[in-house]
């Protein structure tokens, strides 16, 4: 790089020289600028190869990088769905679970208000014995 650097230079000053009228007397020197010149139109087009190809490479990184962005966020967003989800179940077991019990209570109340009953006539056997004490509670 160093050595691209002192041909530059010397090209700079060979072209500062015959700007202030100074000439070339040696043909040789001449050509053996242009030959530095067309080095350096080489080197700046393999560079602007070089670099429109990372260029294309970076533009190809950002796609990539957005389509990761926005499947995260797709992924945040069922993530979020998914715990809603999750805890509205929960809530519904917790439920299921209570009117199991309630179903439970009802079933024995019934069972033991049956008991009460004549099972001939239907006529309710407890009535008189539920009024004593209801009355034995009010007094």
């Amino acid at each position: 790089m160093s050595e691209q650097n002192q041909k530059i230079r010397k090209f700079q000053d060979m072209i500062h020289s015959f700007k202030q009228g100074k000439k070339i007397a040696d043909g040789k020197a001449l050509h053996n600028n242009q030959n530095v010149m067309q080095t350096v139109e080489d080197e700046i087009a393999h560079y602007n190869a070089q670099i429109h190809m990372m260029e294309q490479m970076c533009v190809e990184e950002l796609n990539i990088h957005q389509k990761v962005l926005k499947e995260l966020a797709s992924l945040d967003r069922k993530l979020v769905l998914t715990k809603a989800v999750m805890d509205e179940t929960k809530e519904l077991q917790e439920l299921a679970r209570r009117v199991a019990e309630s179903e439970k209570a009802y079933a024995s109340s019934v069972e033991q208000l049956q008991r009460y009953a004549c099972p001939n006539c239907g006529v309710d056997n407890m009535g008189d014995s539920v009024l004593a004490v209801l009355e034995e509670g009010g007094n």
